[in-house]
């Protein structure tokens, strides 16, 4: 439920999509993520956000205010043993629309893949120059993350090198500002596979079965909370001939014993938090290789106290303006509803998708240069 997003145009990079068929019901699977070196795979995150904000300052006409999201982070990830992993960032999509804005914010960094068209330089369908030198110096730096004996990332490193890189290119960038908070271990951790990891039993488990998992991490908007999952293997099946292992999950979110008065900088605290989710684990591949989820969270600045008159008027006196109670401040609220899918494919997928975009790109690029040698002179203006 922390993730929220350095927040991206699809790829479907389901993993699998066959009609199942179901299995013994009895089967028991060894629920442990088993990383094999020299295998590596491309991890993409998607959030399909929607973040209502009301009671804030600036809000046209003080109304509340919903503001979409839609993000993609893909990252390819390489065993180096049983337990360590590298993930080198390759994607980065990022779109957002803002009522009071004519145009989305946009940008992907697939896009130095994209063929050229004669209104390129015309139209740049919303770009935003400010996340692209956020997002663009991160494409192909990485992290390495250390896994525990419970499926739980212990250890990472690396990100304070992403940090200084784009710290460097954003000094006065306001979207770096918002973003900075989330370059974090927790936060990568987050990004990367809090969700994921923790969805794992260890152990061998069957149809039926459920399982509990407690995460305790400082996230870069809530402070400490607590995650506590519930997951329940639903079956085992097939799918596209590959043996899979369904299961389904809840997760709530809390605020950390000790923290409950503890306030963002926007004074607000969390209010609560739920996600539901299911999950495919590929079995012969030792792997969770898709996860969809929704999840809500509310966040709110505390109740107001109760308006009170400065001074009680005496008997016989005129009332006064400023003796009549003055109306409490709007609280301050946010709502978020997020959309969350987690896909593990082959590296050599996106691999291969990449050099058919570059190729097509090469291409395009190729045919305008011809036409516009084609292309003949301007006659010159007699004046």
């Amino acid at each position: 439920m922390n993730r929220i997003p350095l927040r991206a145009a699809v790829v479907t990079l389901a993993f699998t999509t066959a009609l199942a068929r179901p299995a013994v019901a009895a089967d028991s699977v060894m629920l442990k993520p088993k990383l094999m070196p020299g295998q590596p795979m491309y991890l993409e995150v998607t959030h399909d956000m929607q973040q209502k904000l009301s009671g804030l300052p600036g809000l046209p006409e003080g109304k509340p205010m919903t503001v979409k999201v839609y993000s993609i982070y893909g990252a390819f990830e390489r065993p180096e043993s049983g337990t360590r992993v590298t993930a080198s960032f390759d994607r980065f999509l990022h779109r957002m629309q803002v009522p009071m804005f004519p145009q989305p914010l946009n940008y992907d960094s697939d896009d130095r893949f994209k063929p050229v068209s004669d209104d390129e330089e015309d139209d740049d369908g919303g770009m935003a120059e400010g996340f692209r030198t956020v997002f663009e110096p991160m494409i192909d730096m990485g992290v390495a993350y250390e896994l525990s004996g419970d499926c739980e990332i212990k250890s990472i490193s690396g990100v304070d090198a992403i940090f200084k890189k784009v710290e460097a290119a954003n000094r006065v960038n306001p979207m770096w500002m918002q973003m900075k908070r989330q370059i974090t271990d927790e936060g990568m951790k987050s990004l990367i596979g809090d969700l994921r990891y923790a969805l794992y039993a260890g152990k061998e488990v069957k149809a039926g079965d459920t399982w509990t998992r407690t995460l305790r991490p400082k996230s870069p908007f809530l402070g400490d909370i607590v995650l506590d999952y519930r997951m329940k293997l639903e079956k085992t099946t097939s799918r596209d001939g590959r043996k899979v292992a369904e299961l389904s999950f809840t997760e709530t979110t809390k605020k950390a014993e000790g923290s409950e008065n503890e306030l963002n900088e926007m004074g607000m605290a969390l209010e609560s938090g739920l996600a539901t989710g299911t999950a495919i684990f590929d079995i012969d591949l030792g792997q969770i290789v898709r996860v969809e989820s929704e999840h809500e969270v509310r966040m709110g600045s505390p109740p107001p106290a109760e308006a009170e008159a400065k001074e009680k008027p005496k008997s016989g006196d005129e009332p006064k303006d400023d003796d009549e109670p003055k109306p409490a401040p709007q609280r301050r609220r946010i709502e978020l509803n997020i959309k969350q899918t987690i896909s593990l494919i082959p590296a050599a997928d996106r691999e291969k998708k990449k050099a058919e975009m570059k190729r097509q790109a090469d291409e395009a690029k190729a045919a305008a240069a011809a036409k516009k040698e084609d292309k003949p002179a301007e006659p010159k203006s007699d004046d």
